[in-house]
């Protein structure tokens, strides 16, 4: 049974994390945010469960929790806090009268809160009450120190541009000037049309960026924006990434979707359905999510179409590029040869996420001769115009014992110091339900570091004289982000890592870790082979 540590300034030399064979696992120094079974700031309940945990720039962090004790039942179970250095600030309640609305609505099921570096917390939730109704049911708010919290949209009502009646609205993309960012579709006659606006808020005022109607940028004088049903990305400098469709003179169902970023100063088209594909000898056909960075990047998964005599193959008509209008590169293409797997080839892209360099970090299926393995997927950071493998589904890594292998790979982060984040579940000889996570980090040199894993004994006392040791049961990271593209993170531009931590005891809790403290030297840098490309296939035959 491993026995960790992973404060060290508490008890370095009273107790190392040792493995059986011996070996030294990292250490990283780590501060508590909050515990279950704890009182919960601004209620006289406790807390019983976390979720969605976040950190912002400044290293102050949100998140959800869920209620227990006397008077607590299903409409007020829930609630959002923001913490500061240990002091935890309450933010809302489920059952809590909703703020800016006029016909009594209460809270319920909150989604998602996301915090920017100036301590704003926004949220979305449902609304109940005896004047609610299905078509204003909905609604997605600010929190801000000091001032309260304000109603951003809502159902039914008004939200910019042409929205006179606002249907759905995606979640809050946010940045560390204060902006906001979301996308609204019209409700008439109780059905959702394809009229959108794409807002930008600072403070109370909100601008529409783009929305249906409006002159399509760098196509005709008559080609308009119809539709778009993806959530933009913003980033820092309140640049907008989004996907739309167009309609107008020439515009078919080949060439009706493009790609632009812009601001209230306007936007350029980035590429579109029907263009050469960067990298390729085929079209662009249909655009799947999209992600920005400071210098005003983007990234974005689409699927390709031959040319007219060429043949279309399923396995390879997917890819990934990152850029921008006048220089776009193929970060990836399924099909094509998977950076340090031999005799392997990329699959579809499953997720991406870049930071301020412009480095894309994205995970994969796997393809053997052009047939999809099994569950089978891989890691790499491209930069500099190259991919690097990070971890692999079949093979060990650094901290692992030469007969454990990583099952599956899950949720990964990346910050602009070039450090990377993941999650895996582990599997070989002894590993059970018990210890078969890990979360793992890559430092920009290159040196990979098991930092957390099931089974580990976890100190959760801030208090320097005491001790209170827990053995882990499971961790949660929340988020895919680069850092830049106004989206949940888990790890900020300082290295710190918010990491959501279960315990054998039935106990939960919710910790930064400072992945720039000191760490051992890494074991080995590199992918253990085991068995390269035969273990692959042959664990999937026994499967």
């Amino acid at each position: 049974m491993p026995v960790c540590k992973k404060k060290m300034t508490l008890i370095v030399g009273i107790l190392v994390c040792v493995v059986s064979g011996g070996e030294v696992m990292g250490e990283v120094e780590s501060r508590t945010v909050a515990l279950t079974r704890e009182a919960a700031p601004g209620t006289r309940a406790i807390w019983g469960e976390f979720g969605n945990f976040t950190i912002n720039n400044a290293g102050q962090t949100g998140f959800m929790g869920r209620l227990t004790g006397i008077g607590v039942v299903d409409a007020n179970d829930y609630g959002i806090w923001l913490e500061d250095g240990g002091i935890k600030q309450f933010v809302v309640r489920e059952g809590d009268g909703a703020s800016d609305v006029d016909d009594g609505a209460y809270y319920r099921n909150f989604n998602l809160p996301r915090i920017n570096s100036e301590g704003q917390v926004f949220f979305s939730a449902e609304l109940i009450g005896e004047n609610v109704i299905d078509e204003t049911n909905r609604g997605l708010w600010r929190y801000r120190e000091g001032h309260g919290t304000n109603m951003l949209a809502r159902r039914g009502h008004p939200s910019g541009g042409d929205i006179e009646s606002t249907g759905s609205i995606s979640y809050a993309r946010v940045n560390d000037a204060g902006q906001f960012a979301y996308r609204a579709i019209q409700y008439l006659d109780n059905f959702e049309t394809d009229a959108f606006a794409i807002m930008r808020g600072e403070g109370m005022v909100q601008h529409v960026i783009v929305d249906n109607g409006e002159h399509a940028t760098d196509l005709g004088d008559e080609v308009v924006f119809a539709s778009s049903v993806y959530t933009p990305s913003m980033n820092n400098v309140g640049g907008l990434g989004f996907i739309a469709r167009i309609e107008g003179p020439g515009i078919t169902n080949e060439n009706h979707n493009g790609i632009w970023y812009g601001d209230t100063n306007g936007h350029e088209l980035i590429t579109r359905q029907g263009f050469a594909a960067n990298g390729t000898d085929q079209w662009f056909n249909e655009f799947g999510s999209i992600r920005v960075n400071d210098a005003g990047q983007v990234a974005f998964n689409a699927s390709l179409k031959p040319k007219v005599g060429q043949e279309y193959h399923p396995f390879t008509d997917r890819g990934l590029w990152a850029g921008t209008s006048d220089l776009l590169e193929m970060v990836m293409r399924s099909g094509d040869d998977a950076a340090g797997l031999n005799g392997l080839q990329y699959g579809q892209t499953l997720s991406f996420v870049m930071n301020t360099d412009g480095d894309v970090l994205y995970s994969s299926w796997l393809l053997f001769d052009g047939v999809e393995l099994n569950s089978e997927k891989g890691m790499w950071l491209h930069s500099d115009g190259e991919s690097e493998l990070i971890a692999v589904t079949g093979r060990s890594l650094p901290g692992l014992q030469e007969w454990e292998t990583v099952d599956y790979i899950f949720s990964m982060n990346m910050n602009d110091l070039g450090q990377v984040v993941f999650t895996t579940t582990v599997e070989g000889d002894g590993v059970t339900d018990d210890n078969d996570r890990a979360l793992w980090l890559r430092n920009a040199d290159g040196g990979l570091h098991l930092l957390l894993r099931e089974g580990e004994l976890f100190d959760v006392d801030d208090d320097a004289v005491g001790e209170d040791l827990r053995m882990i049961n499971d961790i949660d990271m929340y988020g895919y982000s680069g850092g830049e593209d106004g989206q949940t993170q888990s790890l900020n531009d300082s290295g710190e890592l918010a990491v959501h931590l279960k315990f054998n005891d039935g106990s939960e809790g919710l910790f930064v870790l400072d992945t720039m403290s000191t760490i051992p030297e890494p074991m080995t840098v590199g992918l253990m082979s085991a068995g390269g490309l035969g273990f692959l296939l042959r664990r999937r035959r026994r499967e």
